[in-house]
Order: C-alpha cells, then sequence, then structure tokens
C-alpha cells in the first residue's frame, strides 16, 4: 500500500494572536478531516483492487459480501458510504455491539464520510484494515512580504487489509 500524508491548512495575517489561532483551527480541522482523506485514499485502492459483483438491493448486496467472506472463513469488515446506514437499518441489516455496528453475520460495518464520493452505492468486504501512523506535525510558513501566516497541519500513514474479500455495486 502507498503511503500517503493527510493535511490541512489555513492562513491569517502575521499577528501572534491571529498566528495562535490558525495554528489551533489548523490542527482541529486536521483531527475532523484525516479520517475522510484517508477513507477516500482507501476506498479508490479497494476499487482498484476489486472485481466488482452488482446486486438489486441492500440486502442482496450484504448477502453476497457475507456468503464470500464466509467462503474465506474471515471475520472481516464491510466498507460503505455513510448515505446507505440508514438504508441498511431499514433492511434491519444493522445490529449493535457496544458501540460497534456489526452486520447479520457479525461482520464490522465501516459507514465512513471518505467513503460517500468514492464508494457510492458500492460495498466492499475486507479482511480488518491495520496500519502505521506517523505524528501530527504542524508547520509554519509566514511571508514577510505579503503579511501572511500559512499553518499546515500533515501526518504520513499507510493503511491496507491483507484481503479484498468482495465488492457488490448496488444497482
Amino acid at each position: 500500500f502507498v503511503a500517503l500524508t493527510t493535511y490541512a491548512t489555513d492562513k491569517c495575517d502575521l499577528l501572534k494572536s491571529s498566528r495562535d489561532e490558525i495554528d489551533t483551527r489548523t490542527q482541529q480541522v486536521h483531527r475532523l478531516q484525516e479520517p475522510n482523506q484517508v477513507e477516500a485514499t482507501l476506498a479508490a485502492r479497494m476499487l482498484a483492487d476489486a472485481t466488482l459483483g452488482t446486486a438489486a438491493d441492500i440486502v442482496s448486496a450484504v448477502g453476497k459480501l457475507e456468503a464470500a467472506l464466509a467462503k474465506t472463513n474471515t471475520v472481516g469488515l464491510i466498507h460503505a458510504s455513510a448515505g446507505l446506514a440508514t438504508l441498511a437499518a431499514k433492511e434491519g441489516l444493522i445490529t449493535r455491539s457496544g458501540s460497534v455496528l456489526k452486520s447479520p453475520l457479525g461482520h464490522t460495518w465501516v459507514f465512513g464520510g471518505g467513503y460517500v464520493d468514492t464508494l457510492g452505492t458500492k460495498l466492499v468486504a475486507t479482511s480488518p484494515t491495520y496500519g502505521w501512523r506517523g505524528p501530527a506535525v504542524l508547520r509554519e510558513a509566514p511571508s514577510m512580504e505579503v503579511n501572511e501566516y500559512v499553518a499546515i497541519v500533515e501526518r504520513s500513514l499507510v493503511v491496507g487489509y491483507e484481503a479484498l474479500v468482495g465488492a457488490v455495486n448496488i444497482t
């Protein structure tokens, strides 16, 4: 898996009080947006690895993925757009195990905001994900010429999985 760097940036004038506020805000924006950046990158990789099947509805799609996971004897993850969570719940495809959302056969649902545009109506089943990440680093870029201060927070990381088990597009 290719490493990626997540980031957030903001800018203001060179006043010290403004810079402190921008540093704090940039760090917070990074904390909020990093999961979406990672999910969008992971989703693109999953779709590149997948042979995409089709299903008429979400119930059939989940059934196909759970069958594929059962064939490999994998307790895995089902990745889906956050936009499909309500439909999956309406169809009785979600149970709770503490704060974790589970499929009918006990696989973990991963509904993500970063999956909304990339996965859309596609569901992907994988083995559990794993990853490595470095620290989030704040970098400052003041410019006296234009009276501007730019703050950048970035982190390098890698997220992967052992196996992509199946993928289905709801048509």
